[in-house]
């Protein structure tokens, strides 16, 4: 399950933003159907993997990961103890604008990556373990 938050934009907005960036998938069953590639007989519906969260710290509780890729102010005044100890551990933070201090969140217990590469290969891995990632350079895999 993906659970997103952004104080800036409406869940209205949100929603239209991932339909149009993956007009294939569907946002529920009222929209066409689309067949998963890996799971032929399954189908795949956006809103039964994501939800729109109204907070940051319900965003993250038992969390696996987060990935911040917005620059908005509230992501730097999280109290990151409370989200970390509501996390799943190993917890992983993404930081795709370099807006945290990586340094104090280690010191937390985060495993903290502010390169975008890395995001890409743990997410493809995740999402599709088969696809090889020989692509990838051997310096971003080299800590995960």
């Amino acid at each position: 399950m993906v659970k997103l938050f952004d104080p800036q934009v409406q869940h209205s907005q949100i929603w239209m933003d991932l339909q149009e960036a993956s007009p294939l998938l569907p946002l529920d069953h009222s929209t066409c159907l689309y067949f998963h590639l890996d799971t032929p007989s399954h189908w795949i519906q956006v809103k039964k993997y994501v939800s729109i969260a109204g907070s940051a710290s319900e965003a993250c509780k038992n969390a696996d990961a987060i990935v911040i890729a917005t620059e908005w102010k509230e992501f730097k005044e999280l109290n990151w103890v409370d989200i970390y100890e509501n996390m799943n551990k190993p917890a992983f933070l993404f930081d795709g604008r370099l807006l945290v201090d990586s340094e104090k969140l280690t010191k937390i217990g985060f495993k903290v990556s502010s390169f975008i590469i890395k995001i890409l290969i743990v997410l493809t891995s995740r999402c599709f373990p088969r696809l090889p990632l020989s692509v990838a350079p051997r310096t971003a895999r080299s800590n995960f």
